[in-house]
């Protein structure tokens, strides 16, 4: 493991540590080349939208919808057929999910106890609820801080930053367990989800699944794995049991598919959005917004990212910080509209930058903005909904100020460390103030940039996808799950698009996505069907080459990029 003293750095409060873990480079993902590589993907996709591990009949695909980015919405709960909304809302586990948070908020219950009594928690447990994250790209959003141990920087994330807080992976013997488990002896320290043993918790990726199904699948709140009262080789999923059980955990085989499949998913890139030269008018402006002191955007999600860059002239930021900015405090208003009481979300707890240097729970993950740009609903507790634009309002409001995150940030900016922009000037406090700066359609502006971001990224996804069914056809593999999520990406695309709040953004863009689709598809249609593979692979080249040009339309790379995670 390699080691950095920090002894002799001299930054403002509560930042040096974090100027120093920039130079840390993110985790790659190998991309597969072989037959067995691409069928576990597949087998991964298969498991993770149609596998109920004999519980209440939810898949994960039932709340993390692959062609919503593997997200869900209020609106997609009210399109929703009525068996799709029994299982959303968990009609045949009473108390599962609170069911006017889930109508309204699309807010999950992701830690245990009654949803319909939130004031009322069982041993160690509380409701906590939150909305369904966006499933990858995860090599580029999971990388956690370093250990810091006797002035050293101790570079080696042990474990990856899974779901809001970063602890969504249950297990491991070097981390404390979560907050409510700490207190409570009926629940030892590790690999246990709700009092069943899982010999499979070690906060990896792969162990997340385990947690998932014993939270959101049970038939009941007693939550009882089939493994811990009938057969105790989770391997052997259809032995007969003539006990009572609620869900059985997944196989070794199964959670090395469904780990396969998550980290498959998503982008490979993150570039410095210094060398992307847009060619809209708003994305322009917009993009010197987001850079700018006064709107602060790229310190916490450098590049459109999920990492912090402290200044502009470090690295590629890699690492995904966990923050206090208070919009926890949402909860009240919250609570009031919605009329549920919302228990306080612990979060994860860190010791913040001094001078507020005591320990303290509700810290959350950073999350990256270019796919959050495709989003309708924000934050862990769902607190700002509608679009991109509305939500980047929060870091101009009294809560954020007043965070410790936001104290810090005020730090860095104005400080002898000149971070951000490098121009001294402080981030700007009121919406008020920000639009005195940027003009009355500054957020609308900033708001156009981050969807041709967003938008760039998708087009560029969807091209390795098609260079990876090229890759399949010639190992003899199925190449329907990279052309399925490669239309997810040109729908995303146009919806990204479609919806800005100013106008002609790339709109000839947005309208040619839907012939792009069919395109693709026609492409693929023959090799579904056994035909002459060499035609196929000829159309899906000519289909990525179109998709290609309609991106150097949205932005260009100006010169040579670094690139975050290759692979690519």
């Amino acid at each position: 493991m390699k080691q950095i003293p920090i002894t002799g750095l001299r930054m403002c409060p509560g930042i040096l540590v974090l100027i120093a873990i920039l130079f840390i480079p993110l985790t790659t993902f190998a991309e597969p080349t072989t037959l067995e590589e691409f069928n576990s993907i597949d087998r991964g996709f298969k498991l993770f939208t149609e596998e109920t591990f004999e519980g209440n009949g939810r898949s994960c695909g039932t709340c993390h919808i692959p062609g919503r980015q593997y997200n869900i919405n209020p609106m997609d709960i009210k399109r929703a057929s009525w068996k799709d909304r029994k299982l959303i809302f968990a009609t045949s586990t009473p108390g599962l999910e609170n069911p006017t948070l889930v109508k309204k908020l699309a807010l999950f219950n992701v830690e245990g106890g009654d949803a319909l009594n939130p004031e009322i928690g069982e041993e160690g447990h509380h409701p906590v609820f939150r909305g369904s994250m966006t499933v990858g790209p995860l090599a580029l959003t999971t990388n956690g801080p370093p250990v810091i141990a006797d002035g050293i920087i101790q570079l080696g994330f042990q474990n990856p930053k899974i779901g809001w807080a970063g602890n969504g992976s249950p297990g491991a013997p070097d981390e404390s367990p979560a907050p409510g488990l700490q207190q409570n002896p009926a629940h030892p320290l590790f690999q246990f989800h709700h009092g069943n043993k899982d010999i499979n918790a070690d906060k990896s990726i792969r162990a997340f699944a385990n947690g998932a199904i014993a939270q959101h699948n049970p038939k009941t709140l007693d939550r009882i794995a089939k493994s811990s009262v009938c057969n105790p080789d989770i391997n052997q999923p259809d032995a007969p049991c003539d006990k009572p059980y609620d869900f059985r955990f997944a196989t070794d085989a199964e959670l090395d598919d469904m780990a396969a499949f998550q980290e498959w998913l998503g982008r490979r890139d993150e570039f410095r959005i210094e060398t992307m030269k847009f060619k809209n008018k708003h994305a322009i402006k917009g993009k010197a917004l987001y850079m700018s002191n006064q709107a602060s955007c790229n310190v916490c999600h450098a590049d459109g990212g999920s990492g912090f860059r402290a200044v502009a002239a470090a690295p590629v930021g890699a690492v995904n910080i966990h923050q206090h900015s208070d919009i926890n405090e949402e909860a009240a208003r919250i609570t009031a509209e919605t009329g549920v009481f919302i228990p306080e979300d612990p979060g994860i707890l860190i010791t913040p930058p001094p001078p507020n240097d005591i320990t303290e729970p509700g810290a959350f993950n950073g999350q990256p903005v270019i796919e959050a740009a495709r989003k309708q609903t924000f934050f862990h507790n769902h607190a700002f909904t509608g679009n991109i634009e509305k939500a980047s309002e929060f870091y101009f409001t009294e809560n954020f100020n007043n965070s410790t995150i936001g104290g810090a940030l005020q730090g860095l900016l104005t400080g002898p460390a000149q971070g951000g922009d490098g121009t001294g000037n402080a981030h700007l406090t009121t919406i008020e103030e920000f639009l005195a700066f940027g003009g009355k359609n500054a957020f609308k502006e900033m708001g156009a940039f981050m969807r041709a971001l967003s938008a760039w990224y998708s087009l560029k996804d969807c091209e390795r996808l098609i260079d990876e069914s090229i890759t399949r056809i010639g190992v003899g593999a199925d190449i329907i799950n990279p052309i399925r999520h490669c239309a997810f990406n040109l729908k995303d695309t146009h919806d990204v698009l479609a919806k800005a709040k100013v106008r002609y953004l790339h709109r000839g863009i947005a309208k040619k996505m839907l012939s792009t689709k069919y395109k693709l598809f026609h492409a693929a249609y023959g090799h579904h069907y056994g035909k002459n593979p060499a035609k196929t692979i000829r159309k899906l080249e000519k289909v990525k080459k179109r998709i290609k040009k309609l991106r150097d339309k949205i932005a260009i790379i100006e010169e040579p990029p670094v690139i975050a995670a290759a692979d690519s």
